[in-house]
Formats: structure tokens, sequence, C-alpha cells
């Protein structure tokens, strides 16, 4: 349905089209000509294309994967979504520790590598203050709050994971590497592995190194 201008003010700069049904998702042409000003002058005819969304956008991987039990804590957690979007609310990813005390971070938005060109942001990635998570501990991550170019919220998604201790290649020496749990590095020593150190980091009562 087309709107027409008011009966006191025959002449008016611009027209309304409205759908006599909701627009299906999908791309479309618009055009106008033949009105005309107050001269009869008739308007030069323009056409202009746009998309119809109605879909939510929708979280399809994840960093860490859910369920994981070996995270890199030094790494940061990623959510990707199947749309772009144009900005980032605070809420837009969230972590929580096991005591479910939300992590302090920095978000940003990220891009899918490759292809030759340079894509929109698809991704939510979120980074702790000090550059690590603590480990070896569960976290849960919630993506909520983001919503694409047409203004659709993202569907909520919450996934859990656990970080683990974070080996580090000591090269050669006598000992294989060293790990760090919880800000404290132990050396593995020939023989050890890191389920061994993470245990004794566990049976380690007062927090200190185990001898």
């Amino acid at each position: 349905n087309q709107t027409a201008p008011p009966p006191d003010y025959p002449f008016a700069n611009h027209a309304a089209f409205t759908p006599t049904a909701g627009l299906e998702d999908g791309s479309y042409a618009a055009s106008v000509e033949g009105p005309m000003d107050e001269y009869d002058n008739v308007l030069v005819p323009y056409t202009w294309t746009f998309a119809a969304d109605s879909t939510p956008p929708h979280v399809v991987e994840t960093v860490p994967a859910a369920g994981v039990s070996d995270g890199y804590p030094d790494e940061p957690v990623v959510a990707w979504l199947d749309e772009p979007f144009p900005g980032l609310p605070p809420e837009s990813l969230q972590i929580r520790d096991a005591n479910n005390v939300l992590v302090a971070g920095n978000l940003s938005a990220v891009r899918r590598e490759g292809g030759g060109f340079e894509p929109p942001p698809t991704g939510i990635e979120f980074t702790p203050l000090g550059g690590q998570f603590a480990a070896p501990a569960v976290y849960t991550a919630t993506v909520g709050a983001v919503t694409d170019y047409c203004g659709h919220p993202v569907v909520p998604y919450s996934w859990t994971f656990t970080m683990a201790c974070l080996y580090e290649d000591a090269g050669w020496d006598s000992t294989i590497g060293v790990v760090a749990c919880d800000g404290q590095q132990f050396t593995l020593q020939t023989g050890q592995s890191e389920l061994d150190v993470e245990y004794e980091w566990q049976m380690s009562i007062d927090g200190a190194a185990p001898e």
C-alpha cells in the first residue's frame, strides 16, 4: 500500500510503501518513477536493492570447544557466529569460574583468516586481564547481547571447558620442561608427566611448589 500526501498539502517529498504481508528473507529491488513536482517535472527514475533478514545470529563454533579438558590458559576464548555484527556490548561474551565469579578481561571482534579478502568480523574474542587464565580450572562462557546488522539479538549460548596447566618446552636440559599452574611454575623432571605435576600441585596444601 502506498501512502498519499495529506489533502491540505498536495505535494510531498517522500513516499512510503507498506507490504500487505511481511517480507520473506532475501534480496529485493525497489524503484521510484513517475512522480512530478509542482512544475510538472517528472522525477528521475531511481532504483536500489536491499535485503530482508528475520533470522537471529547463532554461535557455530567455539574455542576452546565445549567439554574440553585441555584448554590452553594463555590463549583467548573465541565464539564464532554465523553472521557479522556492528558492535560488542560488554555482555557479548562473559566468562565465569567454577564459583560463578566473573572473569575480568577485554573483548575484541575478530575475522576468519584466508580467502584473499578481509571479511567482516564474525568472532567474539575474550582475553583475560594479564593474558592468562588460572589453571587448572573450569570455566563457563556465555554469549549474549550482541546483535546482527538488522538488530536481531544473538540466540544465547553457553558452554563449559577446562583450562589445563601450561607446559613450556625447556629445550635440551636436564629437565623435560616447565609446567605453570595457577601462576606458579614447577619443573617437570625426567620421567614425570604433566599430570604428575598437576597432582603434586593439587596436593600442596600451602600452595607452595612441591619439593
